[in-house]
């Protein structure tokens, strides 16, 4: 991993969670938020989610805990909660899932979308889908 992506768990107080880990770590848990950078060689803003969920966390208080995806299970986590796009924020209450925002976003923006997914109830994650244009392949003509 990176160094600002180690500093989630280390500095932070981020959990590290795995595909095994994830359900008895979120399940007790009021509110969460798991953290998926994605490859920082390949998203570039993967880096930036890893600074900027901290301050999310702080703008939630004691509301919300932090949790972060190990690069092994990045992939995993993506099919589990139905996302195409890197990075991802995934919002459980009590291990059950209850929205994803992808990418980047302003700072507002996360302040109005958050306290909603919050709100919400759990549901079933969307089903994975690959991200528009890479479905639709079809033979050059001869």
């Amino acid at each position: 991993m990176h160094p600002l992506i180690d500093a989630l768990g280390a500095r932070h107080g981020f959990t590290a969670v795995d595909e095994r880990s994830l359900d008895d770590v979120a399940g007790p848990l009021d509110m969460a938020m798991l953290v998926i950078c994605g490859n920082p060689q390949v998203t570039g803003e993967a880096l930036d989610l890893a600074v900027v969920a901290p301050e999310l966390l702080k703008a939630f208080g004691d509301r919300v805990t932090g949790l972060v995806a190990t690069p092994q299970a990045e992939r995993h986590f993506q099919m589990r909660f139905g996302f195409s796009l890197f990075p991802a924020l995934i919002f459980l209450r009590n291990g059950q899932y209850l929205g994803t925002l992808t990418r980047m976003r302003d700072w507002p923006e996360y302040m109005v979308e958050i306290p909603e997914i919050l709100q919400r109830q759990a549901s079933p994650p969307p089903q994975f889908e690959l991200a528009r244009g890479c479905g639709n392949l079809q033979a050059a003509p001869h």
